[in-house]
């Protein structure tokens, strides 16, 4: 199992998170959301290959969000 955690202080916060939440739901993995006094910590975990999967997808996710 690994983690990934990413700070997210970008517009469109509450679009970022439920499709992470959804894919994460999707292929099995682990997703926790953590408030930030500015932003979010989004943590992913799961195995290597799904995590890095969802990785790829979130940075396209944060680019149509911004």
């Amino acid at each position: 199992m690994v983690t990934y955690d990413l700070l997210y202080h970008g517009a469109g916060a509450d679009a970022v998170r439920d499709r992470i939440f959804a894919w994460c739901e999707d292929h099995g993995c682990a997703f926790e959301v953590l408030p930030l006094t500015a932003g979010l910590r989004f943590r992913i975990i799961g195995e290597q290959h799904i995590v890095r999967q969802a990785v790829g997808m979130i940075r396209d996710w944060v680019r149509v969000a911004a």
